[in-house]
C-alpha cells in the first residue's frame, strides 16, 4: 500500500504483458528507454529529479501510441522498438478518490535521440541524461 501526498491510500498490482490489460482507467504509458549504445534516457523537471519518460493518453490512443508521443515530447527521442513489460494497476482504497482504478503500461524501448527541443508542459524545466 502506498500513501500519496493527498492522504489517500493506493494498492498496486503488477500484470503480465501476455494477458489483456486489467480493468481500470487508462492512465498512460512509461518507457525504460535505451539508446542503441545502451545509454538510458531519463527526464526531470520541477520537484521530480529524474524518471522514465511517459504520460497520459490523448483521446483513444493505444498504449504504444501514448508511449511514442510522450517519449518524443518529453525526451526528444523517437521510439524505434518497444517491448511491453506489463501493466501496473492501482486502486484507491482510502481518501476522496476511493474506488478509482488506474492502469499504466510499462515498456522497454530502444530510442533514437534528436536535438534537444523540449515541447509542451516541459519547456523550461525538462532535461535528459544519457549516462
Amino acid at each position: 500500500m502506498v500513501r500519496d501526498g493527498e492522504g489517500q491510500d493506493w494498492i498496486a498490482s503488477w500484470h503480465r504483458p501476455d494477458l489483456p490489460a486489467p480493468d481500470g482507467e487508462r492512465h498512460g504509458s512509461s518507457g525504460i528507454c535505451f539508446t542503441s549504445d545502451g545509454d538510458i534516457v531519463l527526464v526531470g523537471w520541477g520537484y521530480i529529479p529524474w524518471e522514465f519518460p511517459g504520460g497520459r493518453p490523448e483521446g483513444e490512443k493505444d498504449w504504444w501510441a501514448t508511449l511514442d508521443r510522450e517519449v518524443l515530447e518529453e525526451a526528444c527521442c523517437s521510439v524505434e522498438e518497444a517491448t511491453l513489460l506489463g501493466f501496473v494497476r492501482i486502486k484507491c482504497v482510502r481518501g476522496p478518490q476511493k474506488g478509482l482504478v488506474r492502469v499504466r503500461s510499462l515498456w522497454k524501448a530502444t530510442v533514437s535521440v534528436h536535438p534537444w527541443v523540449p515541447q509542451h508542459e516541459h519547456h523550461a524545466q525538462a532535461g535528459r541524461v544519457l549516462r
